[in-house]
């Protein structure tokens, strides 16, 4: 018997009602896959789990209970570091420590073929894509400090320069807005003209994951100090601090009802947080492991995880791993959200930004892979928003 509890999230004008129904959670991971080195990078779809690896392949997998292998994708030369579908699930787009992106058409599951290729797109190592809902737009971030614009239809692109290695980058769900999460301890968000809007300050070291509500008012950032912190976007205060890691947190997502928290870590731990409470609803851990990126399924039931090995305990292969959460979350009611968040208005489909007068990774490397060196500062006119009760605020003028 599973119990079932209806969330409704109200969006202006638009209604989005979740059912989540809670049965018997399955704690032991499945391990599917057979890369030749550490997996880097992972990304799922409605119908396919992507996999990134150091052995320089990306392996594709059906996304139901059988993960049956599909085909193994060849095209970069180092790493693949930063795997992400679009919005439709039609692409797949892989980023590699080769400087270089490529499309991939996924229409047809059991026939995967590149589309394009952008080589140098970045002057080192690409740690983060993500591709928003804008079609034709590709956003990437890597250890050259620059968060890139591709307009790959068009052939044209732009760049955003960040200064500082760069481990994951979010775009807001309006595509006004991109946060980036570098080697710094402050959370950036900036415009898509290049302005940089604001500082949210509360983490005592580097910042290695990002990831945006869907509803556009919540921010999760989690870092090497071994908390994620859940930023409130409209005001610029820190939600929630969750504690529980022990020891780096590399990687952050929200559950699509934007009810949960999925974030993990170095220690090989899994962890389900309540975004509103800041309490832990669910934890998995395998000692075998370190995680490096996770992805989840549509509805929650699944968080799968890219890992690399801990050498101290021997495992034979290495594999992603996949646990059942027992949580199946399914949209009853959908409609087009009329809201505004950071001057951002929304009306019909259309958006006004009204930060009209602001100027025009994912991953934290362990020893055995090192990062770049830091360099560099960050100018410009910034909001520095602190953790705590009260938020402090400081104008920086160039």
């Amino acid at each position: 018997m599973c119990s079932i509890i209806k969330k409704t999230l109200s969006l202006g004008f638009g209604i989005l009602i979740f059912s989540v129904s809670m049965a018997a959670k399955d704690s032991i991971p499945q391990y599917f896959g057979n890369h030749q080195d550490d997996l880097e990078s992972i990304a799922v779809s409605k119908n396919i789990v992507a996999t990134g690896s150091w052995d320089k392949k990306i392996q594709l997998f059906k996304s139901d209970s059988t993960h049956t292998y599909i085909q193994e994708l060849s095209g970069h030369n180092a790493a693949v570091s930063a795997l992400r579908f679009t919005s439709d699930g039609k692409m797949l787009v892989s980023g590699g420590k080769d400087y270089k992106i490529i499309i991939w058409n996924t229409e047809n599951p059991d026939n995967v073929e590149k589309v394009k290729e952008l080589s140098m797109v970045h002057n080192a190592g690409i740690n983060s894509i993500a591709t928003g809902s804008l079609k034709g737009v590709i956003y990437s971030a890597g250890d050259d400090g620059r968060i890139v614009i591709s307009y790959y239809v068009k052939g044209t692109s732009r760049f955003i320069d960040n200064k500082i290695p760069i481990n994951e980058i979010a775009v807001s769900p309006n595509n006004q807005l991109i946060y980036c999460a570098d080697e710094s301890v402050n959370l950036k968000q900036y415009n898509m003209l290049g302005g940089l809007l604001r500082e949210f300050k509360g983490h005592t070291d580097e910042i290695n994951a990002v990831a945006c509500s869907n509803d556009n008012l919540m921010v999760v950032t989690g870092s090497s100090d071994k908390t994620a912190i859940i930023w409130n976007v409209s005001n610029g205060k820190p939600k929630k601090v969750l504690s529980g890691h022990g020891w780096k947190i590399t990687s952050v997502a929200f559950s699509p009802d934007n009810k949960y928290v999925i974030t993990g870590g170095t220690d090989g731990m899994v962890k389900i947080w309540d975004a509103n409470s800041g309490e832990e609803v669910e934890s998995f851990f395998d000692e075998k492991i370190r995680i490096r990126q996770l992805d989840i399924s549509s509805d929650l039931t699944n968080i799968y995880a890219a890992v690399q090995l801990n050498t101290e305990v021997q495992q034979v292969s290495y594999k992603a791993i996949v646990w059942n959460t027992g949580m199946n979350i399914k949209p009853a009611v959908t409609a087009l959200p009329n809201t505004s968040t950071n001057g951002n208005t929304i009306r019909n489909g259309n958006t006004q930004n009204k930060e009209t007068n602001n100027a025009t990774s994912k991953t934290t490397s362990e020893p055995s892979k090192p990062s770049p060196s830091k360099n560099g500062t960050t100018n410009g006119s910034k909001e520095v928003f602190s953790r705590g009760d009260e938020v402090k605020i400081s104008i920086e003028d160039e």
